[in-house]
């Protein structure tokens, strides 16, 4: 059985992978995970940008960059986490506003 063996040579370098809480090293890098605090199916009003104005519609996906994707009809817009207003949290009924 071989054993992986990392070595830091000098201060400041890394091993190629990180390692989990045992030492082992990862297969690969943990998935950046969601915006805290949305859902889809959320019910939002954009409040700020270039999509100002609308009101009631729905986060179609949530990015981990902090960007949303709206559907307004049959469109399919993006907006900031920083432009948006919350109106209903999303809780397995459908709403028409």
């Amino acid at each position: 059985m071989k054993v992986a063996r990392y070595v830091l040579k000098e201060r400041g370098e890394e091993a190629t992978s990180p390692s989990t809480l045992t030492g082992f090293p990862r297969i690969g890098y943990k998935a950046k995970k969601p915006v805290p605090g949305w859902k889809t199916g959320d019910i939002i009003n954009v409040i700020k940008g270039q999509n100002a104005g609308l009101k009631g519609v729905r986060i179609k996906t949530v990015r981990s960059k902090g960007n949303f994707d709206i559907r307004q009809g049959d469109k399919i817009l993006s907006v900031s986490r920083n432009h948006i207003q919350p109106v209903h949290r999303r809780d397995g009924y459908n709403y028409s506003f």
